[in-house]
This record gives structure tokens, sequence and C-alpha cells, in this order.
């Protein structure tokens, strides 16, 4: 008898636990819905914030999130004044990931990012005789289409074009086009297989 309170008594912690998080989640959600709206930006509703997430630079006009987009622990977004950020509709951004434009990324619909992933849209200049800090900031837009699944510890860089459907592996760094429904893995990341 006592085995089954136990039982019982675990999984109405577990209830409670997961009920007030997912308050807390919709809460901060309202709030930077709100925020961004109140700033300029869009925002369609039922948005979920982590903990730690930040703004590096207040919201503004550029920044457009759809539906039911999650925003994880941790998460920056890091959108220059004149940069566009587009999250589409049901968009999950895991824990620990830096989403940073100088000009424009725009997230297609039922995207899956994993944690610490950084999407980037700009680089500094390496000119030799000038502090890299000092140096101008160069920008070249990303897309990420619909349904892609973007693994663990991603780096996305300038310019890039990931198609509908692609699943990129852990850990991989995207330099180059990933094309529909392709599987991509490495250092710089390469084609290993098409979904079927």
């Amino acid at each position: 008898m006592l085995k089954y309170i136990k039982r019982i008594a675990r999984h109405l912690i577990t209830w409670a636990f997961i009920k007030v998080r997912n308050l807390s989640l919709r809460l901060r959600g309202w709030y930077y819905c709100g925020l961004i709206r109140v700033l300029g930006g869009k925002c369609e509703g039922n948005l979920r914030v982590g903990n730690g997430f930040s703004f590096k630079i207040p919201p503004h006009p550029g920044i457009q999130l759809g539906y039911e987009v999650i925003l994880g622990e941790n998460v920056t977004l890091d959108i220059e004044p004149d940069a566009i950020l587009t999250l589409g509709n049901h968009v999950q951004l895991a824990k620990n990931i830096v989403v940073a434009s100088g000009k424009s990324i725009f997230v297609g619909n039922n995207v899956l990012v994993g944690e610490f992933t950084s999407i980037r849209d700009s680089n500094h200049g390496i000119k030799l005789g000038e502090l890299v800090k000092d140096q101008a900031l160069t920008a070249k837009p990303i897309i990420i289409e619909s349904d892609v699944w973007i693994g663990r510890g991603v780096a996305i860089l300038p310019g890039v074009h990931i198609s509908e459907g692609a699943v990129i592996g852990a850990n991989a760094v995207i330099t180059k086009d990933v094309p529909s429904y392709s599987v991509v893995v490495g250092n710089p990341a390469k084609v290993i297989k098409i979904r079927k």
C-alpha cells in the first residue's frame, strides 16, 4: 500500500512541477510578446520563454515572431536596430542559443534548433593593420526554410540558405547552402544522404 501511495505522490509532484513550469514559460511569453508589440514588432501569440532569455538590443519593428514560438533557457536574440529576424509558426529554440542578425535572418515554420547553436548573419572585417573589433561588420542574409531540424552545437554562418526538410547533424558548421531534404554533418558540413 505504501508503495502505491509513494507512486501517486511522485506522479502528483511531477504533474505539479510541469504545470508550474509551463505557467512560468507562458507568463514570460506573455510579457515579451507584449513588449515586442509595444516596441513595433510582431508577435502572433502563445509565445513561451525560458529563464535567462534576453534581447541584447531592445526589441524593434524588425522582430517578427509567429504563433507558438518557444524560446528556451538562456536564448539570446542580438538583432541590430535596422536588421530583421523572422521566426515562423511553431519554431522551437532549445537552450543556450544565440541568434545574431546585422541584416536578415528568416526561419520558416516548424523548425527545431538544438541547444548551444549559433545563427549569425554577420562577421567582423579582418584587414591587417586595424583592430578587428574596430572593423565594420559584413552581413549576408540567412534563410532557413520550414521543417528543418538543426542539431546541438551547430554554427550557421552568413549567407547560408537551408532548404525545406533538411537535417543538420550535431556540431556541424554550415558554410554553404543546404539542399532540400538532405542530411548534412561535419566541419565544413557535407551532404551524407537524402531523406526518404
